[in-house]
């Protein structure tokens, strides 16, 4: 059922706020694009959160994997309104470079 929102776990949140704070300490993120990171996950969280426990696990998909599914939700939520084309790019460039920095684990 569309419009529904499934807010992500508890623990992925946990998690989402650990490693942008990181991002923000170590200099690689402005507390402004965390939060933006913030808002658009929750708008990606719409349709059921990121697999998390996955992508955490021992042998969990590597950065390419990881990078190609946060493009693919970013770019189905622009196909249908829920986010703009800078939104998403920039959660894009976020996402990319936690995962290279290994703050977000593959």
């Amino acid at each position: 059922m569309r419009g529904a929102v499934t807010a992500a776990p508890p623990a992925a949140n946990a998690l989402h706020d650990e490693m942008l704070a990181t991002a923000v300490e170590e200099g690689l993120l402005t507390a402004e694009e965390a939060e933006a990171f913030r808002r658009v996950h929750a708008v990606l969280d719409e349709d059921g959160p990121m697999p998390e426990a996955a992508m955490h696990a021992e042998g969990g998909p590597g950065p390419e994997a990881m990078r190609s599914m946060g493009r693919a939700r970013a770019a189905a939520a622009v196909a249908d309104g829920r986010l703009c084309r800078e939104d998403a790019d920039a959660f894009t460039r976020i996402h990319d470079l936690l995962v290279e920095r290994g703050l977000m684990a593959p």
